[in-house]
């Protein structure tokens, strides 16, 4: 019995060792799409709540400037994150190419400036 509660005491150790502390950052997205046409709507996709690889994280254009925007908070445990922004839905940029990876970099709050299908 003893041998039991030993064992099941390590093994909780070992579960709450390994979870490491979120950090909450914020993060401002200003995304350039100008040089696209046919806009229905914007989003960004990622790894990490808010965001999601299967529902885009809405942007917007309010001004009609051709930039959206959006403002988000993540908490994780890791100092980058993987993303990638959509169009229409359905059309993610950078057929073929690599995630975008976005490093904090020990900041707490950035933002991510990007242009639609340039890395």
């Amino acid at each position: 019995m003893m041998k039991t509660i030993q064992i099941c005491c390590g093994l909780m150790l070992l579960c709450f060792a390994c979870v490491q502390p979120t950090i909450p950052h914020k993060i401002e997205v200003e995304l350039d799409m100008r040089r696209v046409e046919n806009i229905q709507t914007v989003g960004i996709r990622g790894e990490y709540p808010p965001l999601s690889w299967n529902e885009d994280f809405a942007l917007s254009d309010p001004d009609g400037d051709g930039i959206y925007t959006g403002n988000f908070i993540m908490d994780i445990p890791y100092d980058d994150f993987r993303y990638k922004f959509v169009l229409n839905g359905s059309e993610f940029e950078l057929p073929g190419q690599d995630n975008r990876v976005m490093n904090f970099e020990g900041k707490t709050e950035l933002t991510l400036t990007a242009v639609f299908n340039q890395p």
